[in-house]
């Protein structure tokens, strides 16, 4: 028997199971209206996001100035300058360059093999001017400021100044006998292109001082070992300290041993090349010397 309070308890149980789910429905389809609204705003933001990326990019290439364009071709070439590998191949041809003048002082060497010694030393002078600029360009747009670095300043001493006697005086004196340029007396060692009779010999040998640009700091140096093939591990603090004394020592007897050579050998038999004058000079710096060469 159903009493007439239970009947109303049990209509009162469907309309709130009918109130919920029409709840639940409603909110569903909410939450799905809204999910769709979402999708539809992302997808308009994608497509405006879209157009905008599109619109700059094809805008870019015309509004760019030709300033901007130089500025960015000059970071790209200095980044390329910079590149540890780049630093390893010019200073591989430093040591080639002042290996060739220490071989060219040596007497008795055939007319061909000088040749091709100095054709070699003239296309390293023009590849290190050519370097030099570049980086004069790339990082200081040629202004005279960026020649007062320490190691800009030597730089171009031992570049300009060759590129000017071995590779300038030339053309200038075969212009003087075809008399396109004035005739300037000048005198011989000045125009001497050979590395035995010139005193471009000590300047080729600054090269050396090339070296210094990897050892600048702990960082730089790392990238020049890590350009080695040497991993960054391996790399310790001590080694740079050691570098610089070595790069010192070397670039001392190098250098010590040209100006020997340059006062020496046209006076004195006992020092004909740059390799008795280097025999002198370790002889003469570890020992007291063993008296077989006497300047």
């Amino acid at each position: 028997i159903t009493t007439p309070r239970r009947k109303a308890t049990k209509a009162k149980s469907k309309t709130n199971a009918t109130k919920t789910s029409s709840s639940s429905s409603s909110s569903s389809s909410l939450q799905s209206t809204k999910t769709k609204s979402k999708s539809n705003m992302d997808t308009s933001t994608n497509a405006i996001d879209s157009f905008w990326s599109w619109a700059l990019q094809s805008s870019s290439p015309k509004s760019t100035s030709p300033q901007t364009k130089q500025t960015n071709r000059r970071m790209q070439m200095f980044a390329y300058l910079s590149q540890p590998i780049f630093e390893v191949q010019i200073i591989g041809l430093v040591l080639l360059s002042c290996l060739l003048v220490a071989i060219d002082t040596l007497e008795g060497l055939p007319p061909a093999l000088r040749y091709g010694i100095n054709a070699v030393d003239t296309l390293c002078v023009y590849v290190f001017a050519i370097e030099f600029f570049l980086r004069w360009w790339s990082a200081g747009r040629f202004q005279l400021r960026y020649l007062a670095k320490p190691l800009v300043s030597i730089d171009a001493v031992v570049v300009i100044l060759p590129l000017i006697l071995s590779g300038l005086l030339p053309i200038w004196d075969m212009g003087v006998m075809m008399g396109i340029f004035p005739g300037i007396s000048l005198p011989g060692w000045l125009l001497a292109t050979s590395s035995a009779n010139s005193a471009l010999l000590n300047l080729r040998l600054l090269r050396i001082l090339k070296f210094q640009r990897v050892l600048t700091d702990e960082t730089t140096y790392m990238k020049f070992e890590m350009a080695l093939g040497i991993k960054k591990n391996d790399v310790r603090p001590y080694q740079l300290q050691l570098a610089r004394v070595l790069i010192s020592i070397f670039t001392l007897v190098s250098v010590s041993t040209g100006l020997i050579y340059s006062a020496e050998h046209d006076v004195n038999p006992a020092i004909p090349d740059y390799f008795t004058a280097l025999y002198f000079g370790l002889t003469t710096l570890t020992t007291v010397g063993f008296g077989d060469i006497t300047p």
